[in-house]
């Protein structure tokens, strides 16, 4: 699909819209956080620019976004100036501005920066631009995203241009490509502007825009022990650069592959890529595979092209400092026929081989691999022997404890009694007629506002389905799994 589909396709999922999980949010989230990123680095040269794209801060967001950035200038959303692509949250259009970070993220508080403050940077961008490269050639469109909820009412404060583009008339990617390219020169100005530069003390309002990706900041968003992140975490140093994190589903993952990325990268998602493997998915889609396009007579020809893996080993190859490659949904694919010679190369870095199109490849010692897999999928015992000894496999369990951390933090709360208690029971009956690999995890039912009507929905829409699922075979044994025997539950 081109951009432009994609682009569509985001916004046909906010008719949908919804704070919890389903069909639409999951494919909202599957556009703008991994294949509208991926296809925006393949117009820009990403040695300088870097592309995130996200719709899911602990909740589905009414506004999705996708920024254009250089980390170094703008290590954050919060923080810095980049060029982003707003999704209006009535799916109706799709504004690319050239704004900045116009929210005070302070420990647990989240408030907006002072209006006073963004207009103050927001007129002097404006006169650095208008100074270099005369009038704009875009227009100052005010942004109205349906919604003042959280950071989408702030957008139209930090915004320096603008250009809106309605739903029925997306452009073409020729067109796309020019317009981000005029709003990039933009920024280049910005950034070259020492006033306009982001410092750890911003004069206005003190606002601090530091932040540490250390264990403690890993433990803030994964609730995990810190013994146990630490052991994590320290794989990569003692052990291996590669590890699995397998459980069953809702048990946070691809959550918690994520954060760890995050960490592992020192918060630069530039040096994170990030892949999600499907049964179609091949050796050509992952390390190298040929390619048409035509040259410069117009004749179709075919050239080798670069993966995920090996785009983000040719990072790893120019930096001494970690590339991360996440891998999500490990199990869903053929992997022997994916990995091919790189099961070689994993156990033994940094020698050379020749891939099927490349002579003398080397995986880079500072390239980690983290993977992702759904034990309901497929158990790790039957994974591959030559890949599974390559790799450590971190064991993700459901655990009631992380829902009693999760709903200890003041934002939020729950007012079903005993959830993490009826979450053990039911995995213990799960355990009891099933296995460990078939239980129920426990992110299904973390939400800033976990109500009984909330747990009533939790339950039918995804927690009966995949029981259903687990018990294809034996449909008997479902009419024993029912929400009232698990926690109190009054339909009236």
């Amino acid at each position: 699909m081109t951009i432009q589909r994609d682009m569509e396709g985001v916004l046909d999922c906010q008719e949908s819209f919804s704070h919890l999980r389903n069909d639409a949010m999951e494919q909202r989230e599957q556009l703008i956080r991994h294949r509208l990123p991926e296809k925006f680095r393949t117009l820009l040269d990403t040695s300088v620019w870097s592309v995130e794209g996200k719709g899911n801060m602990g909740k589905y967001s009414k506004v999705p976004w996708l920024r254009v950035y250089q980390h170094a200038h703008s290590p954050s959303a919060q923080t810095g100036w980049y060029v982003v692509y707003l999704f209006a949250s009535d799916g109706t259009k799709i504004y690319l501005s050239l704004n900045q970070g116009t929210r005070e993220i302070d420990g647990n508080n989240n408030n907006p920066k002072s209006s006073v403050y963004l207009q103050e940077r927001v007129n002097k961008a404006r006169e650095v631009i208008a100074s270099r490269i005369g009038a704009f050639k875009t227009s100052i469109v005010p942004i109205d995203l349906g919604t003042d909820i959280g950071t989408a009412g702030n957008y139209d404060e930090g915004n320096v241009v603008s250009i809106c583009y309605e739903k029925e008339s997306i452009p073409d990617e020729a067109a796309i490509a020019a317009d981000l390219t005029e709003m990039l020169d933009s920024l280049e100005l910005l950034y070259e502007d020492e006033l306009l530069a982001p410092t750890n003390e911003e004069s206005a309002g003190n606002v601090k825009v530091s932040r540490s990706y250390d264990l403690g900041w890993l433990q803030s968003k994964c609730l995990w022990d810190m013994g146990a992140l630490r052991e994590l975490a320290s794989t990569f140093d003692t052990r291996r650069p590669q590890l699995i994190l397998a459980g069953p589903p809702g048990t946070g993952k691809t959550w918690i592959a994520e954060n760890l990325a995050l960490h592992l990268a020192d918060g630069d998602a530039s040096r994170i890529y990030t892949v999600q493997f499907h049964p179609s998915y091949s050796y050509e889609d992952f390390v190298e595979g040929l390619r048409p396009r035509n040259n410069e007579d117009g004749q179709l020809v075919f050239e080798p092209a670069a993966g995920p893996l090996l785009k983000a080993a040719g990072h790893a190859s120019r930096t001494s400092q970690r590339v991360v490659l996440v891998i999500d949904e490990l199990s869903r694919t053929n992997l022997s026929s994916v990995f091919g010679e790189l099961f070689y190369l994993l156990e033994y870095r940094e020698r050379k081989i020749d891939l099927r199109h490349s002579s003398g490849f080397e995986l880079p010692a500072n390239l980690c691999l983290i993977g992702t897999m759904n034990t309901v999928d497929r158990n790790i015992r039957s994974i591959d022997l030559a890949l599974r000894r390559r790799f450590d496999v971190i064991q993700c369990a459901p655990r009631g404890e992380l829902l009693d951390r999760y709903y200890s933090q003041p934002e939020n709360h729950t007012s079903v009694a005993q959830l993490s208690d009826g979450l053990e029971r039911l995995n213990a009956d799960l355990e009891q007629e099933l296995d460990r690999h078939h239980t129920i995890g426990h992110s299904y039912f973390m939400h800033p506002r976990f109500d009984s009507e909330q747990l009533r929905l939790t339950w039918e829409r995804q927690i009966q389905p995949l029981l259903e699922e687990y018990f294809l075979l034996d449909p008997e044994k479902l009419g024993a799994f029912v929400l009232g025997k698990y926690w109190a539950y009054d339909r009236t």
